[in-house]
């Protein structure tokens, strides 16, 4: 007992030691890796076997190694970013914004459509190039990644809301990785991740379910895949990023001038390794071409080729009107990177943005200023290799951001400038990053305490600016902007339609007038087998004017004939919110013994 214990075993190969046997009992505690399931030999350990810890084969705890290496502090944070960006983009869809967009409920039932028969609710099939819609041609990615939450959750607010709220937390997570690849720096990733997860412009987008709200998550996929593939000369990732790069075509009409240009543009900055990829993987090089080609070949042919097709274009396109010549098309290209815009009022558009707020919150101003500078100092004195390139693709983007609404009327719009947001995500990250860093050398080049205080001073009043900012902005959005825009999103219309659809066999005819686009509320409400609806529906087209449905059934999407309402009558439906009555369904019985309703707003 009181002999001294040689503990030293001999250093053989294969032998391992569990990560949590205390340092001391180390040597006496090796086993072998390649006997897992063998128990220690008593030669080897003097310790009596019962008071032998239990150790556990290697093969058992290298999962606790991975899993360490993989969660790491920038994980954590982005993590975090998701769990504060959730709660803004989730809470109360049905009730912000209020009321339901005509674009919504089309996009919406024609999810339930393609679940329910594989045809939008025209009865034409299933297409990435476009969807009917109103006569516009809507870009149907939305409506496509919708159908299994409408065939899951049913045809609801809720239901086709979320699937926009769920892109917009996907951005956040997306723009955390765009961040790190365009800079090389996880520190710039995280805060470029939760700038998206703070923007209000990115949360108000991402609870509205039309096409704008997949731009952000589309333009930061296909900028990262893109520049990772010709980074990396990757000829299987350039398969992908041009897939990615055509389905983002399919998001929405701006994204047809954007994405190509931006493609192209990344692919002159990054030539050689393209003809790198092109030399050693010609086949994948070519496959890329024609991936992108078959994706976005046919959503171009049908925005400029197709009279249905382009007819929304034509409607809104700035080169049809005379006096449009290239000191209007610069007057509007200005327009999108005016402080007015950016910062201060928006659009103008109440229903883009709440009244008095710009695109972006103005603490975000010198941050913008500061990542310009610092892109520009990077492609002039790169300090590691691919600096010059990175910077260069993300000036790219930022320069061709009010290309497609500088073509189009009016100018500036907010929805037809959304790939703003992740470009300004990453940018105002840069800046911060950049400003930090000269605030750092400020500081520890100066002895004088006073500097140093200035400095704590100064970030703690930007601090405090950004947060007064924001929750500004929050609180009007939240709390103000649903009642001011309850008109503008026809608040009240889609349950005015659903009375008019559950009471429809009550009546010999159903006005439903007043409304924009009134008819697809009615079959929104129901909702109303589509099956019948591709039979029975009555359309007139006229492009390039919006399609004009008349009627279903007994339901006629009109104004009543005055010969109509003319019997008795009383008020069976009211939707009133706050103090204001916004629809109405009255009851009216003709001299005859007829009975007509009318739904229409107040």
């Amino acid at each position: 007992m009181g002999q001294d214990v040689d503990r030293s075993v001999p250093e053989r190969s294969g032998y391992a030691i569990a990560p949590w046997v205390d340092s001391s009992l180390r040597p006496a505690l090796a086993f072998p890796t390649d006997l897992p399931d063998s128990p220690i030999a008593s030669s080897t350990c003097p310790i009596p076997a019962a008071q032998r810890p239990v150790l556990a084969p290697r093969e058992t705890w290298p999962w606790r190694r991975r899993m360490a290496r993989q969660i790491t502090v920038p994980g954590l944070l982005v993590l975090l970013a998701v769990c504060v960006a959730a709660p803004l983009r989730l809470v109360n869809l049905a009730g912000i914004p209020s009321g339901l967009n005509q674009d919504e409920a089309v996009s919406g039932y024609d999810a339930w459509s393609i679940f329910q028969t594989g045809r939008d609710h025209h009865g034409h099939p299933i297409s990435l190039t476009g969807l009917e819609s109103f006569g516009d041609w809507a870009s149907p990615l939305l409506t496509l990644l919708t159908v299994p939450f409408v065939g899951v959750l049913g045809l609801n607010v809720e239901s086709i809301r979320l699937v926009s709220a769920l892109l917009g937390i996907a951005a956040v997570v997306v723009c955390y990785f765009l961040g790190r690849e365009l800079t090389g720096s996880r520190v710039i990733g995280v805060i470029s991740s939760w700038t998206l997860a703070l923007l209000p412009v990115a949360v108000h987008l991402s609870r509205w379910a039309i096409p704008p709200t997949t731009v952000p998550l589309l333009v930061a996929a296909t900028l990262l895949a893109m520049v990772w593939a010709l980074r990396h000369r990757s000829g299987f990732a350039l398969i992908i990023a041009a897939a990615v790069a055509g389905l983002a075509m399919s998001g929405y009409p701006a994204l047809k001038v954007y994405i190509p240009l931006l493609v192209l543009l990344t692919v002159v900055i990054y030539w050689r390794d393209a003809l790198a990829i092109l030399r050693v993987e010609p086949s994948r090089f070519l496959l890329a071409i024609g991936v992108g080609g078959v994706i976005a070949g046919p959503i171009i042919w049908l925005g400029s080729r197709d009279p249905g097709g382009r007819a929304r274009a034509e409607q809104v396109s700035a080169l049809n009107d005379p006096a449009f010549g290239m000191a209007q098309l610069i007057d509007a290209y200005r327009s999108y990177f005016s402080p007015a815009f950016l910062f201060l009022r928006g659009d103008g558009d109440g229903m883009h943005l709440p009244s008095g707020y710009g695109a972006l919150p103005p603490f975000l101003f010198p941050l913008l200023v500061a990542g310009l500078i610092a892109l520009v100092f990077r492609v002039a004195a790169p300090q590691s290799a691919g600096d010059r390139e990175r910077s260069l693709v993300l000036l790219a983007a930022t320069v061709l951001i009010p290309l497609p609404g500088a073509l189009t009327l009016p100018s500036p719009h907010l929805l037809r400038s959304a790939q703003l947001i992740p470009i300004a995500a990453v940018l105002s990250a840069i800046g911060l990053v950049a400003i930090v860093r000269v605030l750092w050398h400020v500081t520890h080049a100066s002895l004088q305490p006073a500097s140093r205080i200035g400095v704590a001073v100064m970030v703690a009043a930007g601090m405090l600016l950004a947060g007064t900012q924001l929750s500004d902005q929050y609180r009007n959005y939240f709390q103000v902007w649903p009642d001011e825009t309850a008109t503008a999103f026809q608040s009240g219309g889609l349950e005015a339609a659903r009375y008019a659809y559950v009471h429809r066999s009550e009546y010999d005819m159903v006005y439903v007038s007043g409304m924009n686009q009134g008819y697809i509320y009615v079959l929104f409400a129901g909702p109303w087998d589509p099956n019948q609806i591709h039979d029975d529906l009555i359309v007139r087209r006229t492009p390039p004017s919006f399609n004009t449905a008349t009627e279903v059934e007994n339901v006629r999407f009109t104004d009543p004939p005055s010969e109509a309402t003319r019997g008795d009558s009383r008020v069976v439906f009211e939707y009133v919110r706050g103090s204001d009555q916004l629809f109405s369904a009255t009851a009216y019985t003709e001299p005859d013994g007829g009975r007509v309703l009318v739904v229409r707003p107040v």
